[in-house]
């Protein structure tokens, strides 16, 4: 993916750091993320939490922001990247992230905006913000934007919540969708789908018999589950590809998408997938990425020409064609605009290269 920081900056994606660091001092911790202000001792935000087209989230963390209250505490910023004005998000860690015990951002009186404080019964939430749907185990919640019609697209928020958080904590590329939804398929499924009617549908540690057939400007996201049929998407819009296994006889299509298609992003939280066929990117409008990725197969990455209104990459950068790090035993590029870039992870090739793959000098075997 285009990264949001280059260099050595690329560590601040939070799936390099198993544990937490500790914090930097506000004189000299330049924030990575703007979305929050100054608060404690951190000068911006611990976490952001992008909501990309079609709901589903990205989680990045910054490595110089520690526990604002030099303890237990983070400071979180959403920003709205989905296209459309959103009424919440739903989160879910892997720690008590929502079981406040009264030292949220409010009790900090130094910083703009404190005078406002509290904004919720909690003192963690920031301006426009509230907590419902708590869990039992306090690992997860809704963050609600209370502004009439909820949090604009292109806008964005901050809370806190309990506990040093990093992005692994929130587990990287997620469902929007709540578990009872009549498009959150997960469990064993013998015949096929066919997400063609425009809404957000989500396979999440399922196990799917048949084809996955997706059109209409559907988003889909499928999520650590066992395909033994191929997906095939003609005409659909954002599609998130993390974690899933696939037989021998399994291929991936994804063609004229509206959307940006994503087929593992370890970066971000998405893990590799291992599939037993190809896959194949063609004439997509608003990017793709294959990153980490073992295929039996190859991948064939044609024509996909990243148009002027093209949605933003899901780690907030811009639009791009990515092939990265994957194993492969052939690759076939050309037509591409922009050409594939491997941003300088190699792929590993056992048989052919040819087209774009190999005037980009970028594809090793």
């Amino acid at each position: 993916m285009k990264r949001l920081f280059i260099g050595a900056l690329v560590t601040a994606v939070a799936a390099a750091f198993a544990t937490p660091l500790l914090i930097a001092s506000p004189a000299s911790a330049a924030p990575l993320f703007t979305q929050c202000p100054a608060i404690g001792q951190d000068t911006g935000c611990g976490i952001l939490i992008t909501i990309n087209p079609g709901g589903g989230l990205t989680v990045q963390q910054d490595p110089s922001q520690g526990p604002y209250d030099g303890v237990e505490d983070t400071l979180i910023g959403v920003q709205n990247n989905s296209g459309v004005a959103q009424p919440k998000v739903h989160l879910t860690t892997n720690a008590d992230a929502f079981g406040f015990d009264g030292d949220g951002i409010c009790s900090f009186s130094g910083w703009t905006g404190s005078s406002g404080c509290p904004y919720g019964s909690t003192g963690y939430e920031g301006p426009n913000t509230s907590f419902s749907n708590i869990s039992s185990d306090l690992e997860s919640g809704d963050v609600n934007f209370t502004q009439r019609g909820g949090l604009p697209n292109g806008s964005h928020a901050f809370f806190s919540l309990e506990e040093a958080l990093t992005a692994v904590s929130f587990g990287g590329v997620s469902c929007p969708l709540a578990h009872n939804d009549d498009h959150y398929i997960t469990g064993s499924h013998p015949g096929s789908y066919q997400p063609n009617d425009g809404k957000t549908w989500c396979f999440e540690n399922a196990t799917i018999g048949g084809a996955i057939n997706i059109s209409r400007n559907s988003t889909v996201y499928i999520l650590t589950s066992t395909l033994s049929g191929g997906v095939y998407s003609n005409g659909g819009n954002a599609f998130f590809m993390c974690g899933d296994t696939s037989n021998t006889a399994t291929s991936v299509q994804l063609t004229n998408a509206n959307g940006f298609q994503l087929v593992g992003a370890p970066d971000v939280g998405c893990k590799g997938n291992n599939l037993g066929g190809s896959l194949v990117f063609q004439g997509n409008h608003s990017g793709v990425e294959a990153a980490g990725n073992t295929l039996h197969g190859s991948i064939s990455d044609l024509s996909n020409v990243v148009g002027a209104n093209a949605q933003a990459d899901p780690d907030g950068g811009p639009a791009a064609n990515e092939l990265e790090g994957n194993t492969v035993v052939s690759l076939n590029c050309s037509g591409n605009n922009p050409a594939p870039v491997n941003n300088g992870q190699a792929n590993t090739v056992s048989g052919s290269r040819s087209g774009q793959c190999v005037k980009t000098a970028t594809f090793t075997g």
